[in-house]
């Protein structure tokens, strides 16, 4: 579903700079200071100075309601790409050159899930501009969607034990719904509380597996210390 402006103020893109000098959506993020956002490692492997954000917009081709900000540092967690599954241990921590306006009501920050909070069971929204198809261009307006939280035995009748970790967090509405390549580092949110960020999925982002998010409970005390 599209969104209205203002209704995630927490969710940013991450941007990355082309060859020509463009910069365009590459990840999701969310915001959870006014100088700091939350991604995942995957998204955030490029030097520092070729990225930046955008917050505050719910149209990527219509920035003039939001704000656009430098990245001052890049913080990946250091036991990323070690362990099973696709991404292991993949979030990040995207530290902004100056404070997002907080005054600007398209603009939030998102308070983070504690350590050991369990949210399966429980439904969620995931946003983000990733496409919408598996093949073509990402979306130009934000886009939402209401999943269901699977434990962790559920999810394991859609992948295997080799795939998954304690930090995985597996979310959809199969057959129907489900995050896709632009998705990444994205927000998953329960009831106002960010639970996790999107890691990776099915490779033809159809929704017959859940998407799979890093849970920010179980990284919380390293976030914490970066943010510190």
């Amino acid at each position: 579903m599209i969104t209205q402006i203002g209704q995630f103020p927490y969710q940013g893109s991450l941007r990355l700079e082309n060859f020509d000098g463009t910069r365009k959506h590459l990840c999701g993020c969310a915001l959870v200071s006014a100088t700091y956002c939350v991604s995942t490692a995957d998204c955030s492997q490029m030097p520092t100075s070729l990225y930046d954000v955008q917050i505050g917009i719910t149209k990527r081709s219509e920035t003039s309601d939001g704000q656009t900000i430098a990245v001052a540092a890049i913080f990946i967690h250091p036991s990323y790409g070690f362990g099973c599954g696709p991404f292991p241990n993949d979030i990040s921590v995207i530290q902004l050159a100056e404070a997002a306006d907080l005054s600007n009501g398209n603009i939030g920050t998102i308070g983070m899930a504690n350590t050991g909070e369990d949210f399966s069971t429980r439904n969620g929204i995931i946003s983000g501009w990733g496409q919408t198809r598996g093949s073509g261009a990402y979306a130009d307006n934000l886009q939402f969607v209401k999943v269901y939280v699977f434990t962790q035995a559920e999810c394991l009748e859609y992948w295997d034990t080799t795939s998954l970790n304690d930090y995985s967090i597996c979310v959809g509405e199969i057959g129907s719904a489900g995050s896709c390549y632009g998705d990444q580092g994205s927000p998953l949110v329960v009831d106002g509380t960010l639970v996790g960020v999107y890691s990776w999925g099915k490779p033809d982002c159809m929704a017959s597996q859940p998407s799979v998010y890093s849970s920010i409970a179980y990284f919380r005390e390293w976030l914490d210390s970066v943010m510190a």
